[in-house]
C-alpha cells in the first residue's frame, strides 16, 4: 500500500511540475521517458498539460493562476528511492564528517545496509533523528541553507 501511495504522490507532483511548463516544452524535452508511449497515465498527464496550457482551449489556465503545492510528506521525498531525500542529504553529511573525523562505524554500516535494501526500520529512523541533530547542530541557519543548496 505504501508503494502505491508513493507512486500516486509522485505522479501528482510530476503533473503539477509539468503544468508549470508549457506543453510544447514538455514534448520537446521528452519528459516521462521511464514510461512507455502507450502508458495511460503518461498520455493523460501530457494531454491535460497540453489542454490547460493552450490559450485557445476552454480549459486554459493562465500562468498566473497555476499553483503547485508541496506538502513534503511523500510528494517530493518519494522521488528518491530507495530512501527519502532528507536521509540522502544526512547520509552525505555523515559520510563527509566520518571521513574527516572517523568514528560512527556502526552508523555507517546501518546506512550502507539501508542504501542496499531500501528499507529503514523505525529504530533506525530514531537513530537518524538523533544523528541529524548531532550532525547539523553547530551549523548556523545560513550554513545549513548553503549546505542544502549545495547538496
Amino acid at each position: 500500500m505504501k508503494i502505491v501511495k508513493r507512486i500516486i504522490s509522485g505522479i501528482v507532483l510530476f503533473a503539477l511540475l509539468v503544468l508549470v511548463a508549457c506543453s510544447s516544452e514538455v514534448k520537446q524535452n521528452n519528459y516521462l521517458t521511464s514510461w512507455t508511449n502507450s502508458a495511460v497515465a503518461k498520455n493523460k498527464i501530457l494531454d491535460y498539460v497540453e489542454n490547460v496550457t493552450n490559450s485557445k482551449s476552454p480549459d486554459f489556465i493562465p500562468e498566473s493562476d497555476r499553483i503547485a503545492v508541496f506538502d513534503m510528506d511523500g510528494t517530493i521525498f518519494c522521488e528518491t528511492d530507495p530512501v527519502y531525500y532528507e536521509y540522502m542529504m544526512l547520509f552525505d553529511r555523515i559520510f563527509e564528517e566520518n571521513k574527516k573525523h572517523g568514528g560512527k562505524e556502526e552508523l555507517i554500516k546501518e546506512i550502507n545496509e539501508a542504501l542496499k535494501t531500501g528499507y529503514i526500520c523505525h529504530e533506525f529512523e530514531l537513530l537518524l533523528s538523533d544523528s541529524e541533530y548531532e550532525y547539523y547542530l553547530n551549523m548556523t541557519i545560513e550554513e545549513y541553507k548553503k549546505y542544502i543548496k549545495d547538496f
